[in-house]
């Protein structure tokens, strides 16, 4: 079973704490936290806080890319990012959870 796990050692910062925007610079939130693929050591997907009292979501890392002011810029609306499995507590991703998360951005992120 592969692990799907936050690891702070890591360089998360270069996601952590920067705003995400879709396509056409709509704010989506801010990453929370990053979750690396244990078998390739590189980062996989972001933990997506859209603000007070609405869930965090996943959203992968592929696809996106960060601008020069530091914005991560996904390929996906507001409402596609809703309709994504929520964020659990920790953080930890499940192999059950990876699947729903790659049928949901019909890609693997790893």
């Amino acid at each position: 079973m592969e692990n799907h796990i936050p690891n702070a050692d890591r360089k998360s910062e270069t996601y952590t704490g920067h705003q995400v925007v879709d396509p056409d610079g709509h704010t989506l939130g801010e990453v929370s936290d990053v979750i690396y693929d244990d078998s390739t050591n590189e980062p996989a997907w972001m933990v997506v806080n859209p603000g007070l009292v609405r869930a965090e979501h996943y959203a992968p890392i592929e696809g996106s890319y960060t601008t020069d002011d530091g914005r991560v810029v996904v390929p996906f609306d507001k409402n596609w990012l809703k309709k994504a499995p929520k964020a659990s507590g920790s953080h930890v991703l499940d192999d059950a959870t990876v699947k729903e998360l790659e049928d949901h951005y019909e890609t693997p992120a790893h």
